[in-house]
């Protein structure tokens, strides 16, 4: 399993509390719907097609954004 580890200010004031699903979004409108890692700090799931479909690499930084918050 590929694991995206997350910094912890990030995730505890923009990520849902509990496992769960969230949707990635690409500048491009594509959508990749990932798995939270609430514990972990992390994502999982589809993360490895969406780095694989940006040719993401160990080292290169990724910025998310919150667009939408429906649970928190």
């Amino acid at each position: 399993m590929l694991l995206v580890g997350l910094l912890s200010d990030f995730c505890r004031v923009s990520l849902p509390r509990d496992d769960g699903m969230v949707t990635l979004l690409d500048e491009e409108g594509g959508e990749y719907p990932v798995v939270c890692l609430a514990r972990k700090r992390g994502l999982s799931g589809v993360w490895k097609g969406f780095a694989e479909a940006h040719q993401l690499v160990d080292g290169v930084a990724v910025i998310f954004q919150v667009i939408n918050r429906s649970d928190i």
